[in-house]
């Protein structure tokens, strides 16, 4: 009897797989995406905040810039940390009047992020207002 099985991976074990790969240590890492060593060890091991015991969640410009340090795949990072890639509509709407750079697609990304997080906030605030 055979079984499928499906692992989830996680950013930091991706992280770790693509370091490796490369033959990088932490340091190497660290250096090029311009984060503490002590931070991709954190996230390598997936050890939850000192303080507040809660999982790391690096913003999503520290994903993409340690992404680009182990020559990643920015969506896959970005997806695995938490982060939604680019909607498809999105970009068939700006390819059509052009081909997309990596930089327009993080910049669209950033924007859709930012204006996600002003709708939540606007939500909390009008159920705050309204309680």
């Amino acid at each position: 009897m055979y079984y499928n099985v499906v692992v989830m991976e996680t950013f930091g074990k991706w992280l770790l797989r693509h370091r490796k790969q490369l033959g990088l240590n932490q340091g190497d890492v660290a250096k090029k995406a311009d984060v503490s060593t002590s931070y991709v060890s954190t996230l390598e091991r997936e050890q939850p905040h000192s303080l507040t015991g809660e999982k790391i969640q690096p913003d999503r410009e520290k994903v993409i810039a340690l992404a680009q340090a182990v020559n990643g795949n920015i969506d896959e990072a970005l997806r695995l940390s938490g982060f939604d890639a680019v909607p498809k509509p999105v970009l068939r709407a700006f390819a059509r009047e052009g081909s997309l750079s990596p930089n327009d697609e993080i910049l669209i990304a950033n924007m859709i992020e930012t204006l996600k997080k002003q709708r939540l906030e606007e939500q909390q605030q009008q159920n705050n207002d309204g309680n």
